[in-house]
């Protein structure tokens, strides 16, 4: 099935939004925001699925054409990917009522039936705040990750590119015993860190592993 993908926007300020469910996705221009927030059957925020939660920063140019990707590709790079998987590049200018507010290829919920909140717009840029789960195995974590105990609770941790700020997916050793390999988790479980008051303080929720 295809996906948008929506083209970001340099300059703009990225939005976190959130839904009913508490899964996250970043946002990189008003366009991929209109369409997100836009009023749906149902939506339970004045209309809409998602609500706007706070910043991620702003996106810029060099973050599109340099920024290396949990993909280990480029913003810019992801995008030719996904146009040649057959998905559809949304640019920024887009008039919204040319788009189908269900996905290229969706449709309106039924009675009854659970709303799907990602509305076929695909996956770049880090996107989404939640880790896929395929055959019930635990998704790989992406590059980058630093990986923190704040009482006892631990946490995988990534930056905000070009902000400095931490975002974290709630885990425990459990969790990282069975993603990582026997030989690899000694290491992991060595490095874990205890953040700084302000690093805490400033870091924002973005889902479970």
């Amino acid at each position: 099935m295809a996906d948008y993908v929506f083209i970001a926007q340099p300059g703009f300020e990225r939005r976190i939004l959130e839904d009913e469910e508490n899964n996250r996705v970043f946002v990189n221009s008003q366009a991929e925001f209109d369409y997100y927030t836009a009023q749906r059957e149902g939506g339970p925020f004045n209309g809409s699925y998602w609500k706007d939660v706070g910043s991620a920063g702003v996106i810029t140019q060099e973050i599109i054409d340099t920024q290396v990707q949990s993909s280990g590709k480029t913003i810019a790079q992801e995008y030719e990917d996904k146009q040649s998987a057959g998905d559809t590049l949304v640019n920024p200018d887009v008039d919204l009522s040319t788009l189908n507010l269900y996905g290229p290829d969706g449709q309106p919920p039924s009675n009854g039936d659970e709303v799907n909140t990602n509305f076929g717009a695909g996956s770049t840029s880090f996107s989404y705040g939640r880790f896929g789960e395929e055959g019930g195995t635990v998704a790989p974590i992406p590059t980058g990750a630093e990986f923190w105990n704040v009482n006892g609770n631990y946490y995988i941790v990534y930056f905000i590119p070009g902000t400095g700020t931490p975002i974290y997916y709630d885990s425990s050793l459990e969790d990282l015993k069975n993603i990582f390999n026997p030989i690899e988790f000694p290491e992991v479980e060595k490095s874990v860190k205890t953040p700084t008051a302000e690093q805490w303080a400033s870091s924002i929720k973005f889902g479970d592993s």
